[in-house]
């Protein structure tokens, strides 16, 4: 199984220290953009915008875009995914992987699933929507 290159949003170099040292091929070069999060409200202050164009390019290449948004919440073998649409294309993703629901974008649709079923992810997040963006988390098992 080839593994996906992980672009890092932000994450502080004991979160990069920790994921260098696991069994998940990283390097700590990948290690761009930044968010600004408020950990006490949870609320995402500011955040890169991604087009589907972007997330096709990454996908093209295997690559995941990974989030330090709710690093806290999770363990050290797991991962998050955030794929965005600056359009607002509604975005519903169940946990099982056959159970995936976009709506309204099937191209979409087909290259997450393509993601997931590859590299045996499961989705147990469905997506927050805001304002600006629709979000879907995955966790990498």
């Amino acid at each position: 199984m080839e593994y996906y290159d992980i672009v890092f949003e932000g994450l502080s170099s004991s979160y990069v220290d920790r994921l260098l040292k696991s069994d998940l091929k990283v390097s700590e070069k990948n290690v761009i953009h930044s968010h600004l999060y408020d950990r006490e409200k949870g609320d995402m202050i500011f955040q890169e915008k991604y087009s589907l164009n972007d997330f096709f390019s990454y996908a093209n290449t295997g690559t995941i875009l990974v989030s330090n948004m709710f690093l806290d919440k999770i363990y050290n073998d797991v991962l998050i995914l955030i794929v965005s649409d600056e359009n607002d294309v509604e975005v519903t993703l169940n946990v099982s992987v056959d159970q995936i629901n976009i709506k309204g974008n099937k191209q979409l649709y087909s290259a997450l699933r393509k993601i997931l079923i590859n590299n045996d992810l499961k989705c147990v997040y469905i997506c927050e929507e805001n304002e600006v963006k629709s979000r879907a988390l995955i966790y990498i098992k």
